[in-house]
């Protein structure tokens, strides 16, 4: 019962943290992000 309600947890449920993305989600997606750098580069 414990094994099935933390698998529907990470899963099938979203969350309002996570964007309504599941955990699982967010966790795959959690390196493919590109980043915006602000810093000037040299010319």
């Amino acid at each position: 019962m414990i094994k099935e309600a933390v698998e529907i947890y990470n899963n099938e449920r979203t969350h309002w943290s996570l964007n309504l993305k599941t955990p699982q989600e967010a966790h795959d997606e959690f390196n493919k992000h590109i980043y915006k750098s602000y810093s000037k580069k040299a010319a």
